[in-house]
């Protein structure tokens, strides 16, 4: 089956083509100017549920900046995982999806004031820093957050 119309920013094919032959198809579309990204929602799902076999004590937090497609978030998201957010609006897209806060992590090294208000607003309590001035703006926006301290190390 020729893939057509490859300009919609998702397209789900639900016939059974290897990814290659989807991956030719889109690339030899006249029209196909854009980057493009092909993935196997079989793989996600089959990936999550090793991960639950083998770490069952540890959820998961997809970052949602990797790629925000809406099919993925809610695929994983009817998986049962969590989410890893660094905007106001990745945070309002995971909520629009029917995800609740206690799903979410804010994780953004340098929050907006504005972003950390939204968290308050919506009840999102947990999230992260790495800066005494940004774990003073949190005191001072949200003093009831959940906090968690994230640490650097060099690879060296």
């Amino acid at each position: 089956m020729k893939i057509k119309n490859c300009l919609e920013p998702v397209r789900v094919i639900e016939t059974v083509n290897s990814v290659e032959t989807v991956i030719r198809d889109i690339a030899d579309d006249a029209d196909q100017e854009d980057a493009f990204y092909v993935c196997c929602l079989d793989d996600i799902v089959e990936k999550f549920k090793i991960w639950k076999e083998q770490l069952p004590r540890v959820q998961p937090h997809y970052a949602v900046k990797c790629n925000d497609d809406l099919t993925i978030l809610e695929t994983l998201a009817s998986l049962g995982a969590s989410f890893d957010c660094a905007s106001k609006g990745e945070i309002a897209k995971v909520l629009s999806i029917g995800v609740s806060v206690k799903n979410i992590i804010f994780a953004n090294p340098a929050k907006l004031a504005s972003h950390v208000k939204f968290a308050k607003s919506v009840g999102l309590a947990t999230m992260t820093f790495d800066n005494e001035s940004e774990l003073h703006k949190i005191q001072h926006l949200y003093s009831n957050a959940r906090l968690v301290i994230r640490i650097r190390c060099d690879a060296e």
